[in-house]
Formats: C-alpha cells, structure tokens, sequence
C-alpha cells in the first residue's frame, strides 16, 4: 500500500517525514483511509458531477496536480522534490484563482455574447488563454523551485510550458467525465435544413432591442410585432383566451418579478385562433398561473399524441434536455406520485431515455429553457438568449435568432 501511493504521490519516506515528522507514513496512510471511511449522508439535491467536479479541483485536484508538476520539476533538474511540490502545489492554487477572476471578468465583456455559431472555435480560444496565463503566472514558481545553479528564466519558461501542457491535458479529461458537452457532438445547420412542416409561427422577444418580433419558421424572416419595449427581470410571452370560450387567443407578455406579483402586458389581440396556439392553461379557480420555467416540453396541436416528450430542468446547466418516452402501465414511476401538472403531462407515465442535449463546462455552460414540441418532434429550445430548433434524431442544431421568452402558433 506505502508503494502504490508513493507512485502515485511521487514522494519518498523521508519526504513525508519531513513535512509530518510527528507521523509516520503508515499512520498518516491510515488516518487517510480512515477520513474517507466515515459514514456521511447523501443527498439526491446535493449538486451535479460537473459542480463537485470543479471544487474537486479548485480544492483538492491542485494539491495532487501540484505534487505531479514538482515530481515532474525534480526529474527535470534533479533537484530537491520536497521543494519543488510544495512550491507547485502553491503556484497551482494561486493560478486556479487567478484564472477565476479571470474568467469572470470575460463573462459579460465576451462569455456571454458567443453563440451558437461561434461558441465552439470560443471556447478553444479561451481554453488557449488561459494555459498560456497559467504558464505566465507558474513561471516565477518554477524558477524559485530550480536549484541556483541553473536558475533562469529562459529555463523556467521551458520548463512550465512542459508542465502545464500535461497538467491541461489531464484537466480537459476530468472536466469531459465531469461535463455534460453533448451539445459539442451536433452539428449546427442553417434552420431550412431541418425538417419543418410549413404553417408553424413563432412570436419572440429580441435579446437587441427587447421589442416583439413574429417568424415564420419556413420562411425564416422576422416581422416587429409591437413597438413596445419590455424591460424587466424577466419577461416572457403567452397565448391566452378572455374567456374559455373564446375563438381566439390573445398574445401577451408577462414580467416575472422576483417580488410582488407579475405584471401582465398586452401584445397582440386575438392574434391567431386558441386551437392552434400554444395556450397558457386556467387553473380551478380560473385563474392563470403564469409558470416562470417549464421543465417539460410543451407540445403544439397535435404533437400532444406524441410518444415522446423532454425534459428541461432548468437549475443546473449539465442536466441538460433528456429524452423521455411512453411507458406501459405496469412500469409507471410512482416517485412522480402520479398526478398530471396543469398542462395535462403526468410524468409518472414516461420513461427518461437519457440526455440528448446539453453544454455544460468550465468554459461556457448554457441553461436549456422554454422547451416547445413541435411536429416531428423537433424542439424549439432557448439558450444563452438564442432561439434554437434542434432534431435529436439527426442531431443537428440551428440558430433561429437572438431572442427568447418564444411561444408558438399553427398558421
């Protein structure tokens, strides 16, 4: 056991002695198994791969990838290895947090604006950015770590660029087994090329100008709809009736506020017929109950009768969108305690087939919301503010427009 975990630590008895002379190595190894042994309560809502992932490493992981970059320094110049871990475990924790701040710093002014178009040739870009600002800020550490006879920068670059290239390489497979990046896998085609049926329109809010725009998804054109700006926490639109036995339905928008209660805006009266729209449906009281997030996708006209549905769970972005399908009678999850939501959906009857669409990394993590079914079961899904249609069966992907808070009508 002192073996293997020499190995894999790359220190030697005396190494480990001289940093817990109190302890000797055995007893430090089974105080180790000890901690891990403890009994601990688990939570099914206690985050996702992708989060423990990360404060694996921002915590823990750069401990261990500061002991293999001092194991790696020592072989290079032969120097002291205990001096070396020690300076490279430090070196490591501080360009972890510095590269923090400096992904949160490009957020707004770059993160956010990528799209579906581009996020792909981003995302390396930014991956190249920060390697090469973790070889700039590791570099003093590796000098400080060099023996002084050989002590020099030019040395010191050489062997931090060695170190972080392996070090990066281990990292970009922890985050692919911690990730959720099957959205990487699609590929992005220009919306004609997947298969629409004609007579389905679509009403959006602009992310540009926060004005309401009308798509004809054959077509692919946007027509303004109304010369209102919405402002607000958050707002999305809805087809509504003024009575249940109205022909027509009415557009209207809807400010969610994080306190007091929404504010509802007129759009568009009577514009198009409630049998084929996407309407918000009454609660027993007849009242409307204006749902923020849908984690279930909406079906539109007849794709209610589908034997697929998607769920959509809208807290952690790596959950991503799953597939779900029909399930006999026998086979029904009673965990969903078997009662329909206000749409009519019973989540009970369906099976979860597993994920299909998802970003979810270090890099760039985008929330899948507002999922609308559509006829052959392709989706009109919202992500980063981008209006998408994505076709799970041939995995391709579509940029509709920079928009969002969508609802949808038959023509």
């Amino acid at each position: 056991m002192k073996s293997i975990l020499r190995k894999i630590f790359f220190w030697d008895e005396s190494s480990i002695c001289a940093f817990m002379p109190s302890m000797r190595p055995s007893k430090l190894i089974w105080v180790v198994a000890l901690l891990f042994g403890l009994p601990c309560v688990a939570h099914a809502n206690a985050g996702t791969p992708l989060i423990w992932g990360g404060y694996f490493h921002l915590y823990i992981g750069n401990a261990l990838i500061g002991i293999l970059e001092g194991k790696l320094l020592k072989r290079m110049f032969h120097g002291k290895c205990f001096h070396a871990v020690f300076l490279m475990i430090f070196a490591n924790y501080f360009s972890a947090f510095c590269g923090l701040f400096f992904r949160i710093f490009l957020q707004r002014r770059w993160v956010d604006a990528w799209t579906l178009n581009n996020f792909r040739i981003n995302a390396l870009l930014l991956a190249i950015v920060l390697w090469l600002l973790t070889i700039v800020l590791e570099l003093p550490f590796v000098r400080w770590a060099m023996e002084k006879t050989i002590r020099n920068w030019q040395k010191a670059l050489k062997y931090s660029f060695v170190i972080q290239s392996i070090s990066y390489v281990l990292l970009i497979g922890w985050y692919i087994f911690c990730g959720s990046n099957s959205l990487m896998t699609c590929k992005v085609v220009k919306p004609e090329e997947i298969n629409i049926p004609d007579g389905i329109c679509i009403y959006y809010i602009s992310s540009q100008d926060m004005k309401v725009y009308k798509m004809h998804l054959v077509k692919g054109e946007s027509i303004l709809v109304s010369d209102q700006i919405l402002s607000g926490e958050e707002v999305k639109l809805f087809a509504i009736q003024e009575t249940p036995e109205s022909e027509k339905a009415d557009l209207v928008a809807v400010n969610f506020h994080f306190f007091g209660p929404n504010t509802q805006i007129p759009i568009f009266p009577q514009f198009a017929d409630a049998n084929k729209s996407l309407l918000e449906p009454l609660n027993e009281k007849g009242q409307y109950e204006f749902s923020r997030n849908h984690w279930y996708s909406r079906p539109l006209g007849d794709v209610v009768n589908s034997n697929h549905r998607f769920e959509a769970p809208t807290y952690y972005p790596d959950r991503g969108m799953s597939l779900l399908t029909k399930c006999m009678p026998e086979d029904k999850d009673l965990y969903y305690n078997g009662k329909p939501d206000k749409y009519g959906f019973n989540r009970s009857e369906w099976k979860n087939e597993g994920c299909v669409l998802a970003l979810a990394s270090p890099l760039v993590a985008w929330n899948i919301f507002n999922v609308i079914q559509l006829p052959n079961d392709i989706v009109l899904l919202e992500m980063n503010k981008q209006l998408c249609l994505f076709d799970y069966k041939t995995r391709r992907i579509a940029l509709l427009a920079k928009g969002f808070g969508a609802t949808a009508i038959l023509e």
